[in-house]
């Protein structure tokens, strides 16, 4: 037995004693929010970031906000399809901005206050229909839970509570074990490899294992 077996076992009392305390509803409502939030939110944040460009002065306050503070060597008369633009941003937001400039969201002469500004409204925007949406299962989570709590579905709760737990330990334990095992064989770290060598539970939870 290894630190990596202690740490697996923590990780599973963790989310037992969680999700007994929280009941099933407010577990279970809480994994399934955020993916209903990212779901709802991916549809609908370009809708929104329209009709704040469209609709409200941001857009433009912002605009004006971003062309003060970056300067002219960034943004103004260059365009996008000038080239001398791109290579002044991260290499990871070219993509993005370039899905942004192909999918219309931009007119392709934009300059970079333009682009920036955007691409911020448009992370407002889905952060906000995040968030609101999360809110809303929240509110809808306490109510419910409410009347979870009566003693005769009380247990219930609670015991439903505690699988979701181990669910959730399950789910947190195969992604950590596989980071582990990802770091040892690439670092080439050899405690690592030892402690991973020693551990009687971490290799079923290497994802390798469970799919071979």
């Amino acid at each position: 037995m290894s630190w990596i077996d202690v740490s697996i076992v923590l990780i599973f009392i963790g989310s037992i004693l969680s999700g007994f305390r929280r009941g099933l509803v407010l577990t279970l409502t809480s994994l399934l929010s955020f993916f209903a939030s990212v779901l709802v939110a991916n549809f609908f944040y370009r809708d929104l970031a329209r009709y704040i460009i469209e609709r409200t002065s941001l857009y433009k306050n912002m605009n004006s906000l971003f062309s003060s503070g970056m300067g002219n060597s960034l943004l103004g008369s260059d365009t996008w399809m000038s080239g001398k633009v791109v290579d002044n941003i991260p290499s990871g937001a070219q993509g993005y901005i370039t899905q942004m400039v192909n999918g219309n969201s931009l007119n392709i002469t934009s300059g970079m206050d333009d682009i920036i500004t955007t691409g911020f409204i448009h992370i407002i925007s889905y952060i906000v229909i995040f968030m609101s949406v999360r809110l809303v299962l929240y509110i809808l989570a306490r109510s419910v839970d409410a009347l979870a709590k009566l003693p005769v579905l009380n247990f219930f709760n609670k015991a439903g509570g505690a699988f979701i737990g181990i669910i959730q330990g399950v789910v947190v334990n195969l992604v950590v074990v596989t980071i582990i095992y990802t770091v040892a064989m690439v670092g080439s770290h050899e405690g690592l490899v030892n402690s991973l060598n020693n551990s009687v539970i971490a290799p079923y939870f290497y994802i390798g294992y469970v799919f071979y």
